[in-house]
């Protein structure tokens, strides 16, 4: 059987929403969700872009989220070859 892995992105765009502490607040919600559909994610899924303007697609955690699913499938991979 599969596991259901998930991860988390989160972000602000300006200083009153850091001011705000609209981050901490999204994580809590989004983690509290995650629980409530028995797939935790642990804090080395959760990535956060603070700071990073909605107006840029720079925005370094997000891409950092886009690959975590590509290394997911190598390390199942290699745990599989060494089984």
């Amino acid at each position: 059987m599969k596991v259901i892995q998930a991860a988390i992105h989160a972000r602000v765009s300006s200083e009153q929403q850091a001011a705000a502490h609209t981050i901490e607040s999204q994580l809590v919600v989004l983690s509290e969700r995650a629980e409530n559909d028995r797939v935790p994610v642990p804090a080395e899924r959760q990535f956060v872009d603070d700071g990073y303007t909605g107006s840029t697609l720079v925005r370094p955690a997000l891409d950092d989220s886009a690959t975590w699913p590509q290394q997911v499938r190598s390390k199942d991979t290699s745990d599989t070859a060494t089984t």
